[in-house]
């Protein structure tokens, strides 16, 4: 299952519009800044000692505007995890729950559309293009971002071609 283009172009309008409102933007300043820019509050707890929770990367509380991330992973993971929560915060706002539990291996439209909006917000595509014409060193770009190696993968297969300026052939 995939995204749209039509779908991208409006969750990348909603990363624009969000990000303007608050006059910042990532990698520059850091998420959590950010994300209480939105007055959410961020926790990190140990998903592992609460039954049922095993296998749980973040949850979001839409009643509080509180997110909370799995202790037991790294910080790159949790970085992702809370761009991948503020999509949901943004894109899936649901006033009937109260709760969102995101286990890490969930692939449903909604969990497509909130890990594109984290891909996107972590990595926007603007400056990536900027990068990618001085180095394709993956390693060294998502380092850059703060995110995995994959996460950089996955944007760059979206910009094969962007403002004809030939950028990746992915074989």
């Amino acid at each position: 299952m995939s995204l749209s283009k039509e779908r991208q172009q409006e969750i990348d309008d909603v990363i624009k519009t969000k990000l303007i409102l608050i006059d910042k933007s990532y990698p520059e300043n850091n998420i959590l800044e950010i994300v209480k820019e939105f007055g959410i509050k961020v926790y990190v707890t140990c998903f592992s000692e609460i039954d049922g929770m095993t296998g749980v990367c973040g949850v979001i509380n839409n009643e509080t505007a509180e997110i909370y991330l799995n202790k037991e992973h790294s910080k790159v993971r949790n970085t992702f995890t809370l761009a991948h929560e503020l999509g949901h915060f943004f894109l899936h706002k649901d006033p009937s729950l109260k709760f969102r539990v995101d286990k890490c291996l969930e692939n449903n439209s909604e969990e497509i559309e909130a890990n594109y909006f984290a891909a996107s917000f972590l990595v926007p595509k603007e400056k990536l293009l900027l990068i990618l014409r001085e180095t394709k060193n993956i390693p060294a770009i998502a380092q850059y971002f703060a995110v995995s190696e994959d996460v950089i993968k996955i944007i760059v297969k979206h910009l094969i071609f962007c403002d004809n300026y030939y950028i990746y052939s992915h074989s």
